[in-house]
């Protein structure tokens, strides 16, 4: 266990105004600290506070000057030791060096290649000394240099570390290319920057507090947990803290004690630590750690139109897609019972599909707004959409848009008895889930209360309550309703063949990403709620956008 003092913090309190508290953690050997914060929350600075309060620290900057030289001029072990430390322990960490390129690329090389030159002539001269039997028992010792190349050939296979007199050179690890080598300081970023953190790390003394600035820099996010990990096996004598903004990085030391750092305002931080439990995922936690805006989850991933849509609708917010409903709806409901996010309160938003008005409701509730389109991509059937398609396609709108509208009402129309069934079904799922059989003392009574709850699920009703909708629709040939309630992926692409080839999502998600597309917008942003809706949620002040759209026919 390594007690490790943390800067004073400022932390706000649900109940009461921010106030000081002195603190230390304390640190599993092996076990890293994570802190997290945005970019301008102060975290380089916070490294540096730990850097010069604690002792035995040693600490790698975000700022890198990572260039080489061809040959390296050889030291003595000693020399190349002393020259190198003291760069990490004569620095002064809040002058202005703090923000400057960490100028230590070749000193790190003269250590390695020092110690490595050394066991060479120790070697050489052991095997000169020993008689003929034990020179065959004689291996050469492990150097730093030896480990660094093992991690870093295993991080990057495709090629080979040389290592010659004041040279280091790569190869390919390709038989074919083998001949092919190149001096060092033609590696790529993400080879040199590999090199250094490994050397970096290797070189810090026996039981350091390792101190990481961005350690994600440069670095592949393939090989950037792996990197991390062999480094820490390597070290497991040392205690290793990261400072970074990258949720991905976070998230993929679950082990790690998690910080939060808030804000600095030049003097003190503001920051927590995280309890790690919990039913919302790692990623997504930080993911909203990272943001400083308000944030509203998604379906759909992040290649998807779902989120190009919400993005361009909502600029102000940061929008994370999640996958599926079900995600949205657990992640926004699991946020409400952490503490740590009390004044952090996400909210969702979810496509209709089959949804009957009681579940909307609970779900409006909890901060999930329901689209008044039973799927997203409906939004693009819209007839002030559809108008403004056949505008800008040189197209009669009006006629387009009858077009669009019969051939909606006639798919509506010929899916008639899935749709009642589909529909019925969602709401009998509905209620089953809301099944509450708390109370029973033994088997008897909970089987009591099943049966009383199944029995009071009348199939019929709720069938024949989902017709009556679903007839009444198709009778009065009701389009905006239809939108409502017609579950059917894919609807919108099928009408490419009324507009001649064009799908409506296509042109009009590119229209919008290539910044063409505020018309679309501007409909688009009538039929949403808006930010102020979506983050001031009751069931009276969510209002029908949608114009058409009738609240007698959700049942």
């Amino acid at each position: 266990m390594k007690n490790i003092k943390l800067p004073t913090k400022i932390t706000p309190s649900p109940h009461n105004p921010p106030f000081n508290i002195a603190t230390t953690i304390d640190a599993i050997i092996g076990t890293p600290l994570m802190c997290v914060g945005a970019n301008g929350s102060g975290k380089s600075a916070f490294g540096a506070w730990i850097d010069s309060s604690n002792p035995n620290t040693y600490r790698i900057s975000a700022q890198r000057a990572i260039s080489m030289n061809e040959e390296i001029a050889p030291q003595p072990v000693k020399t190349a030791e002393r020259n190198f430390h003291r760069r990490h322990t004569t620095q002064d960490v809040f002058n202005e060096r703090l923000y400057q390129p960490q100028k230590d690329f070749e000193p790190l090389l003269q250590v390695l290649l020092a110690e490595k030159r050394q066991r060479d002539a120790e070697f050489v001269q052991e095997h000169k000394e020993a008689d003929n039997q034990d020179r065959a028992k004689l291996t050469p010792k492990l150097t730093k240099i030896d480990i660094l190349q093992k991690i870093w050939e295993q991080i990057l296979p495709h090629r080979k570390l040389i290592f010659g007199d004041g040279r280091v050179e790569v190869k390919s690890a390709n038989a074919a290319d083998n001949n092919i080598k190149y001096s060092a300081k033609r590696m790529s970023d993400g080879e040199r920057v590999t090199f250094y953190l490994i050397g970096q790390c290797l070189c810090a003394p026996k039981n350091s507090i390792i101190i990481i600035d961005e350690p994600e820099i440069h670095i592949h996010k393939a090989i950037r947990d792996p990197l991390w990990s062999r480094i820490e096996h390597a070290r497991s004598d040392c205690t290793f803290i990261y400072l970074t903004h990258d949720v991905d990085f976070a998230a993929s030391r679950p082990g790690a004690t998690l910080i939060w750092i808030r804000s600095f305002d030049g003097v003190n931080w503001e920051w927590e630590e995280l309890d790690r439990t919990g039913d919302v995922p790692e990623q997504v936690r930080l993911e909203l750690l990272g943001s400083r805006n308000p944030v509203l989850f998604v379906e759909g991933s992040a290649e998807s139109y779902d989120v190009a849509i919400y993005s361009a609708v909502y600029p102000e917010l940061t929008v994370t897609p999640l996958g599926s409903c079900e995600t949205v709806i657990r992640t926004v409901q699991g946020f409400s019972t952490l503490e740590d996010f009390h004044h952090y309160q996400p909210r969702g938003i979810i496509d209709r599909d089959y949804r009957c008005k009681s579940e909307i409701d609970s779900l409006i509730k909890n901060g999930i707004h329901i689209l008044d389109v039973a799927e997203i991509e409906h939004l693009f059937c819209l007839p002030e959409i559809l108008t403004q398609l056949a505008t800008d396609l040189h197209f009669d709108p009006a006629d387009k848009i009858n077009k669009s509208t019969e051939f909606v009402l006639s798919e509506f129309e010929s899916e008639r008895e899935i749709q009642i069934a589909r529909r019925a079904e969602r709401e009998i799922k509905y209620i089953l889930s809301s099944l509450d059989l708390s109370g029973a003392k033994n088997q008897d009574e909970l089987n009591e209360k099943f049966q009383l709850t199944l029995s009071k699920i009348d199939t019929s009703a709720i069938y024949e309550k989902s017709k009556s909708v679903i007839d009444s629709i198709i009778e009065s040939k009701n389009y905006m309703e239809t939108l409502r309630v017609f579950n059917r992926k894919g609807l919108a692409r099928q009408l490419r063949h009324t507009f001649e080839g064009t799908c409506p999502i296509s042109f009009i998600s590119r229209a919008i990403r290539q910044g063409n597309g505020e018309n679309y917008l501007a409909v688009l942003r009538d039929c949403l709620p808006s930010v102020e809706e979506l983050f001031d949620y009751t069931i009276e002040n969510i209002g029908r956008k949608t114009t058409g759209l009738n609240e007698k026919s959700c049942i």
